[in-house]
C-alpha cells in the first residue's frame, strides 16, 4: 500500500528538518520515511528502541502509521510492503541519492570534543561502503564553538540536482566536498582552512619582504642625493 499523500509529505519535512534540542540535549529517536526524488523508492526508518515516540514535530499518527504499514527499517519501493533490503541501525537524517540501491546516513549530533564522531556513512543494498568522521572532512575541528555539550560542524549536506550519484557536504569552515555515493570515494573538494594555511605564511614573507626592500630602496635614495650647498 502507498502511504498516504499528507503523511508522506509531513515525514519529510520532518526527517530533513535539523535535530532538536531542550537543555541541549539530542532528541530521542522518531520513525519517519524519506522518498526518491522519482517518488519510486521509499526509506523508512523505524525507532525500535523507543516504546513510546513522543516527539513535538512528530504525531503520534504518523509513527503509527509506519509501524503497522513497514516490518523494519531499509528500502521500500513505493508501492510495496516487502523491503529491498533491510538496516539494523538507526539515523536521524538520512538522504537516498541514487535509487533504491544506494543511502547516505548522516552522523549523529557531535559532542563537544569528539572529533572521531561519524560524519556521513554511504550504503549499498544496506551493506557499508564507507565511512568519514568529522575530523576526516573538517581540519580543524577544534576551533569550531560548542554548545553546552556539542557542536554543529556542517553547514549543508544534499545530493547534486544535476547529478543524483554525486553528495555534496559543506562544513561551517568552509571546506566542500564532491563524494561519489557508488564508490564513497571524494571526487573533488575545496578546503578553504588549509588553503589559508597554507598560504598566509608565504603571503605575509611576501609583504614582509615587500616592506624591506622599500626601506632600502628608500635609504640608498637618500644616500645618493647630495647635501644642498
Amino acid at each position: 500500500m502507498k502511504i498516504k499523500l499528507y503523511t508522506f509529505i509531513c515525514l519529510c519535512l520532518v526527517s530533513g528538518a535539523p535535530l532538536a534540542a531542550v537543555a541541549d540535549q539530542q532528541r530521542l529517536p522518531f520513525s519517519y520515511a524519506r522518498g526518491s526524488d522519482d517518488g519510486r523508492y521509499i526509506f523508512v526508518m523505524l525507532a525500535t528502541n523507543t516504546p513510546i515516540e513522543k516527539d513535538r514535530w512528530v504525531s503520534p499518527e504518523i509513527t503509527a502509521d509506519l509501524r503497522s504499514t513497514y516490518p523494519s527499517s531499509g528500502m521500500y519501493k513505493n508501492n510495496s510492503t516487502t523491503p529491498l533490503w533491510t538496516v539494523d541501525w538507526y539515523a536521524y537524517d538520512t538522504d537516498i541519492p541514487l535509487d533504491g540501491d544506494y543511502i547516505v546516513r548522516n552522523g549523529p549530533w557531535a559532542g563537544e570534543g569528539v572529533f572521531d564522531t561519524e560524519a556521513v556513512s554511504f550504503f549499498k543494498n544496506g551493506e557499508l561502503i564507507k565511512t568519514y568522521r568529522v575530523c576526516d572532512l573538517v581540519d580543524f575541528p577544534a576551533l569550531i564553538p560548542p554548545s553546552i555539550s556539542h557542536f554543529e560542524w556542517k553547514k549543508s549536506a544534499y545530493v547534486e540536482q544535476n547529478y543524483p550519484w554525486i553528495y555534496v557536504i559543506k562544513t561551517v569552515h568552509g571546506e566542500t566536498f564532491w563524494i561519489d555515493v557508488t564508490t564513497g570515494e571524494i571526487l573533488k573538494s575545496r578546503r578553504l582552512p588549509r588553503i589559508i594555511l597554507i598560504w598566509s605564511p608565504i603571503a605575509l614573507a611576501g609583504v614582509v619582504l615587500s616592506i624591506i626592500l622599500k626601506k632600502l630602496l628608500c635609504r640608498r635614495k637618500s644616500e645618493g642625493v647630495s647635501p644642498a650647498i
